[in-house]
């Protein structure tokens, strides 16, 4: 089969995805080192996770507005930039407890339009056939960059530090912003590489709508949007404990070393890479309905049994 150029554009986004995952979930492996470093709590730890949180969910609508008025290739530039100072700010301002704040916070801020931009990127470039293909193999790429976090930011920290391991662990965004902003193009006939029987594949593009109060009051008004809105709203519970705590809780409850934790921590992630990926693909084959019907049940089994497991 001829080359698409989407499936480089799907790629790009892959690495956002993989990259921006790894810079915000990096945190909660040097809180090991930067606790008793930094003379920092547990809740104090825990008000650093969540101001990221904050931000992110609070952004997250704002992002996508911006995102949809400045296109994707200028969108998804800034995110990155954004995300590589905020990262680095965290570094920096390391002795001063509001500083790490206020980095967690614009974190959030930056990384809060990184999906949905993605997601708009897919409904432009992909045959609807294959937008829950495309969206899983992002989802993977999120869950790849969370599963290599652990043992990378883990070894990293045990050979140079923790402050280095979040340096180091930022190159490569910086690498993919440049080539990001050279490749890509906001539509398929922006783009010199794509051919005429590629453009065919494709609906046609919709003119953009201007963001504004209309267009949002119309999708917080869509019964579809508020139910799927609550669906994600119950899975993310689980998603960023799992995310966010469970090396520290490797270390602190099962008592296990950094490394053993950074490995352990890997399997979720792992699981739920390959998972995604697989729901993708039933979901285009399927239907939209019956994966969630199944998944978010099981989710809630498993975490239970994974809090009461003795060994």
């Amino acid at each position: 089969m001829a080359f698409r150029v989407r499936r480089a554009i799907l790629a790009l986004i892959f690495a956002f995805a993989f990259t921006g995952y790894v810079q915000r979930t990096s945190i909660s492996i040097a809180a090991q080192r930067m606790m008793p470093e930094l003379g920092l709590s547990q809740i104090q730890v825990g008000w650093l996770l969540t101001a990221f949180l904050f931000t992110y969910a609070v952004f997250q609508i704002p992002g996508a507005l911006a995102g949809q008025w400045i296109g994707p290739r200028r969108a998804l530039t800034v995110i990155g930039l954004a995300t590589i100072i905020a990262t680095l700010g965290t570094v920096v301002g390391a002795g001063v407890f509001v500083v790490l704040l206020v980095a967690r916070a614009l974190l959030g801020v930056a990384q809060a339009a990184l999906f949905p931009v993605g997601a708009g990127t897919i409904r432009t470039w992909f045959p609807v056939n294959r937008w829950a293909s495309a969206q899983a193999l992002v989802v993977t790429g999120l869950w790849s960059g969370a599963a290599a976090t652990p043992a990378l930011v883990a070894w990293l920290m045990e050979q140079y530090g923790w402050r280095w391991a979040l340096v180091v662990t930022s190159v490569p965004s910086l690498l993919l912003v440049v080539l990001w902003y050279m490749y890509a193009r906001d539509r398929p006939d922006q783009h010199s590489a794509v051919s005429a029987a590629e453009l065919s594949e494709l609906a046609p593009s919709p003119s953009p709508e201007a963001p504004g109060p209309g267009s949002l009051r119309r999708v917080l008004a869509d019964r579809q949007v508020l139910l799927l809105t609550v669906s994600y709203f119950v899975m993310n519970y689980v998603f960023y404990l799992v995310t966010f705590w469970s090396f520290l809780y490797l270390i602190q409850a099962r008592h296990m070393s950094v490394l053993e934790s950074g490995l352990f921590a890997v399997l979720p992630f792992v699981a739920a890479g390959i998972a995604a990926a697989a729901g993708g693909r039933l979901a285009d084959r399927f239907g939209m309905r019956v994966v969630p019907l199944i998944a978010l049940p099981s989710a809630a089994v498993f975490l239970y049994l994974t809090v009461t497991a003795t060994s």
